[in-house]
């Protein structure tokens, strides 16, 4: 399942178009040409695959549902979704024309453990169809983790030749450039997006100003400074819930997993270390995303594990090795000001600056790490909190610090598993409670990612959940 992959360096968004040729007619553009310096990569619907093309899954396939603002279902491809029998079965009305490509597309997920059942074959107990229009997927419990794996779960049309539920088919596509077009035409909306790689940034910018690009997706905008006297073009920030954090390994000395680490993660947050004049960085505390609606709940009840102490020196001598990746400019910042950031309370910090190969496999294979900077997406956050902190279960876990909590396992099991929402959201409070109190890691940031578009161009949104579904309903002035 591709959201739950928390490496995920890969975000992308887009726009449209619109004009106006005649005071009295209005007309849009039919295609948007967006630049990118991350590689194209698969469009698998069932695979975490890695560039652009992992995030225009949503623009190709639909889920069945999504989950709103307060944690209600709304459905998507499907009529209607909704629990039945104290959450233990999920109850999905169809049209007949549906019914056989979900429960196809239920069971090639099942066969290839792909799609996130992974995380679900051993509380799944059967796929009941109940008639040609319901069919009824049987849970040995309510789990939360349940809701979000299917409601990121592509549904394929494997009856159509396309096999596109989505708006979009796939048009073209190669090592440089994919191609999207709508399969019912819009007369305001754009009917075709092209995503092309550029290794260059300078190179996208240049055709951005001769108009041959429409937008520029980069992670780092300091080559962007030549376009922000332009009049007819915009530079913002996407609102991402990728999450930078210097997570403890196994060879981090055992003893030190608790008060000292409280003490520098409030100390952290309250010298600003990552916040700068752009507002690239969101500085943080808590593995919960800002853009959470009830994030400020979580944040008034919520607070790091010990107030600010100047003098605090730690009693570790021995050198501990920070691993980073090397090949990313942000990285490599980020790295330097945490070395100097602990040296000042008595810390030995060697950095170890690494290729991707030589990073993933040292710290997410071999688990043979002190220290590591690590981003990772946070999209649900009792679910991904859980994978990522709760003590290991067997491979399907994302705990690769070897961090085993006895408190915050039972605090994050009954937030994970309890159907009833406040009693779940609380028993997640205390659970984020008891991480600030013995944190396995320091929260730094929260990434936002610049992009540059034409003002003409609107409806897109900025929070990173949202921007490829957007893109359906963006146009853009030509």
């Amino acid at each position: 399942m591709r959201t739950l992959i928390f490496i995920n360096l890969i975000l992308a968004f887009s726009f449209l178009g619109s004009c106006h040729t005649d005071p009295k007619t209005q007309t849009f553009k039919n295609e948007i040409i967006i630049a990118s310096g991350y590689p194209i990569g698969a469009i698998d619907p069932f695979t975490s695959g890695k560039g652009i093309g992992a995030n225009l899954i949503e623009l190709i396939y639909r889920p069945l549902f999504r989950i709103g603002s307060n944690n209600e279902i709304i459905p998507e491809y499907a009529q209607n979704v909704q629990w039945k029998n104290h959450g233990t079965i999920l109850e999905i009305t169809l049209d007949k024309s549906q019914i056989d490509d979900v429960t196809k597309t239920f069971q090639n997920s099942i066969q290839n453990n792909t799609g996130g059942f992974g995380h679900l074959n051993e509380s799944l107990k059967s796929i009941e169809q109940v008639s040609s229009t319901q069919l009824d997927l049987h849970f040995k419990n309510f789990d939360q983790g349940i809701l979000y794996i299917l409601s990121n779960l592509p549904m394929v049309e494997y009856t159509r030749p396309e096999k596109a539920s989505g708006l979009f088919r796939n048009h073209q596509k190669n090592d440089s450039m994919v191609v999207l077009q709508r399969k019912s035409s819009s007369k305001d909306k754009v009917n075709q997006i092209t995503f092309k790689n550029y290794p260059s940034t300078r190179r996208a910018i240049r055709d951005f100003v001769a108009g041959s690009v429409d937008f520029i997706i980069s992670a780092d905008e300091t080559d962007f400074d030549v376009l922000k006297n332009l009049p007819e073009i915009d530079i913002a920030y996407l609102n991402t819930t990728l999450l930078y954090k210097l997570l403890k390994g196994p060879k981090y000395p055992a003893k030190q997993y608790k008060s000292t680490w409280a003490i520098l993660q409030s100390n952290l947050f309250e010298s600003h270390l990552f916040a700068d004049e752009e507002n690239r960085f969101v500085p943080a505390y808590l593995p919960v995303p800002k853009t959470l609606p009830w994030y400020e709940e979580v944040e008034r009840f919520v607070r790091p594990g010990t107030t600010h102490i100047n003098n605090f020196q730690t009693t570790l001598t021995s050198p501990q090795e920070l691993n980073y990746l090397g090949s990313q400019a942000k990285d490599q910042k980020v790295a330097l000001k945490l070395k100097r950031f602990l040296e000042t309370y008595g810390y030995k910090i060697q950095l170890a600056d690494l290729s991707s190969t030589d990073f993933e496999k040292k710290v997410f294979v071999d688990k043979n790490f002190s220290l590591a900077l690590i981003p990772y997406a946070v999209k649900e956050p009792i679910f991904s909190n859980y994978l990522v902190f709760h003590t290991a279960e067997g491979n399907k876990s994302l705990n690769i610090s070897g961090y085993s909590n006895p408190k915050l396992d039972a605090l994050l099991e009954k937030a994970r598993y309890n159907p009833n929402p406040e009693e779940s959201k609380k028993a997640f409070f205390l659970a984020m409670q008891e991480l600030m109190n013995n944190p396995p890691a320091l929260f730094l940031f929260w990434v936002r990612t610049p992009l540059v578009y034409r003002k003409s161009c609107q409806g897109f949104s900025l929070d990173a959940d949202k921007f490829f579904s957007s893109l359906k309903d963006v146009r853009c002035e030509p």
